[in-house]
């Protein structure tokens, strides 16, 4: 029994990081079991990382481009502190943080450490994706209304430090006992498949730090709390081992529980968004067979797959993401992947680091696994620069529809992207704009003003040029 995913986002009237609608609303329960905290959890982080986050990060990678409404200036790096207002909401209540909370007290109390340990997955996969798109967040305080009603917001470097401990934690009481979640979509209570995906995420969340450890940033010694490199290496040993175990949002073909994405295209805001001409030329101009398998051509377009740049309006010959594949209804939208995580072991043998000896031979044959596992039988045979360019591309291609291919950017400035913004404009942005009713209602957010004079977070120290 799948639980119903909420269709998008809905904005609020009240401070929803302090709890209080769910505390206050007289039409709401007081109280709710665990197994319906869980399945909240489960389908708000699935609306959340396949919904307005990920779409925006889209555009701005050139995977997909805004070609109608406010996506035409969206796609542009248009944005306000309104744009994510409804998102910035959902992390922390209707199934974020609040309710995750709730659910692990419910799990201690009941001695349920595996229901526990998944939650706990869960936190650490939403607050260190939260962390790398705003920077500075509540977390400490967050959802805690009684002690904390204007939370501080905790330092980047910070926040990825306790996700690192949440991420152990769970790891640990995945080994436990307990009856576990009844409608676990992704793994049906496997301890071990959560045990992979938590060692991932651990490997990733390393991963965002080591150009800013290579640059001298302070907070990457928090952040990593060692050598960047060789720690996300470990977690990565550890990660995900085959394309079975990915941790992935699970969709039917049901109203309501369909893939977010289809949700979007085809059924509330058709003609927002087309294929990217970035990533559309690329796949054809390696003959990767992945470009069928994202895309399909547009009706007027005489079967040829053709990408559109932001701000382009749309066109019947402009390509968009395959209905077939990967926007069907009932597409399961990846996550966190096997994929990810041999790329992530290549990016870090290809670099070296700690008393992680460089080993590019290794390197290589992560790359071609994913390749071939793809259908894209071309080896990898570079060495050096070249490699790591041939790394990040084959993960920028391989993560398409995840948000993850932003941050991959935002550290590495690969691929090189062309302009494709205002005049005016010289870099892609950075992070995003906290909502817009926490920073009426909690003085501790910046100000606007103060926000736009922050266009990188702490681990991102340095400005990606235009190809």
């Amino acid at each position: 029994m799948y639980a119903a995913l909420p269709v998008l986002a809905a904005t609020a009237c009240t401070d929803f990081l302090t709890g209080g609608e769910l505390e206050d609303d007289p039409n709401r329960p007081t109280e709710a079991s665990a197994e319906n905290l869980f399945n909240g959890v489960q389908a708000t982080t699935f609306l959340i990382w396949n919904g307005d986050f990920t779409r925006t990060a889209s555009m701005w990678m050139q995977q997909m481009a805004g070609t109608g409404q406010q996506y035409l200036g969206q796609g542009r790096y248009e944005i306000d502190e309104s744009t994510f207002d409804g998102d910035f909401e959902f992390l922390y209540n209707q199934g974020g943080l609040t309710d995750n909370f709730k659910g692990q007290a419910l799990a201690r109390a009941g001695n349920d450490s595996l229901t526990l340990g998944i939650l706990q997955v869960y936190e650490g996969y939403n607050m260190g994706n939260a962390a790398s798109i705003w920077g500075a967040l509540p977390y400490s305080q967050a959802s805690q209304p009684e002690e904390f009603p204007t939370p501080e917001l905790d330092a980047q470097s910070a926040i990825y430090a306790h996700v690192q401990t949440v991420l152990d934690e769970a790891i640990v009481n995945l080994n436990g006992a307990g009856a576990g979640p009844l409608n676990d979509l992704n793994f049906n209570g496997n301890s071990a498949r959560w045990i992979a995906v938590a060692h991932t995420l651990k490997a990733r969340f390393y991963m965002h730090w080591i150009e800013a450890q290579a640059a001298g940033v302070a907070g990457a010694a928090t952040a990593c709390g060692g050598n960047c490199v060789q720690k996300a290496h470990a977690e990565a040993l550890l990660g995900i081992g085959s394309p079975a175990g990915d941790f992935k949002s699970r969709h039917t073909t049901t109203t309501g529980e369909e893939n977010v994405w289809f949700q979007f295209i085809e059924n509330q805001r058709p003609g927002y968004m087309n294929a990217g001409k970035f990533l559309v030329d690329l796949l054809t101009a390696r003959n990767d067979p992945r470009l069928t398998e994202y895309f399909e051509p547009g009706g007027s377009a005489g079967g040829v797959i053709i990408g559109a740049t932001n701000g382009t309006s749309t066109t019947g010959a402009l390509a968009q993401v395959n209905g077939d594949t990967r926007l069907r209804p009932d597409f399961d939208q990846p996550l966190v992947t096997w994929a990810e995580t041999q790329l992530i072991l290549a990016e870090t043998e290809a670099r070296g680091g700690g008393t992680l000896a460089v080993n590019e031979a290794s390197a290589r044959t992560r790359v071609n696994t994913v390749r071939d596992a793809a259908g894209y039988t071309p080896d990898v045979t570079s060495t050096g620069a070249a490699l790591l360019t041939d790394i990040i591309t084959e993960k920028y291609i391989a993560l398409f529809q995840s948000f993850e291919v932003w941050n991959d950017y935002k550290r590495t400035c690969l691929p090189r992207l062309p302009f494709n913004g205002f005049p005016g404009d010289v870099e892609i942005p950075g992070r995003l704009y906290y909502g817009v009713q926490e920073r009426q209602t909690n003085p501790n957010v910046p100000t606007v003003a103060e926000q736009d004079a922050q266009k990188r977070n702490e681990n991102d120290p340095a400005a990606c040029p235009f190809a």
